[in-house]
């Protein structure tokens, strides 16, 4: 996986036929390693949310994944948002 992210012709920001990107995809799964190198190149955005607003930090909140949510930027307000609309409550609700 470091050759293809030491290479410039690569794109690791590429999103699968479902949206996803690498990034969402370490993430959601827990690769410590992926979510660390990734964000390191320019053309990967750790900000980038799916359809529904799902972002990689949000894939590793949802996963329980604290060594992987801690690895990534802060994004409380999307987290908020993501979680409201999937578990409604009295104060956040969609």
């Amino acid at each position: 996986m470091r050759i293809l992210l030491g290479r410039n012709d690569a794109n690791p920001d590429t999103a699968d036929k479902y949206g996803q990107k690498p990034l969402s995809w370490a993430a959601q799964n827990g690769h410590k390693v992926l979510v660390r190198a990734l964000p390191e190149r320019n053309d990967v955005s750790p900000y980038t949310a799916k359809k529904y607003g799902q972002t990689p930090l949000s894939w590793a909140v949802r996963n329980g994944s604290d060594r992987i949510t801690m690895l990534l930027p802060d994004q409380t307000s999307s987290i908020l948002r993501y979680a409201a609309a999937f578990q409604p409550t009295q104060l956040f609700s969609p």
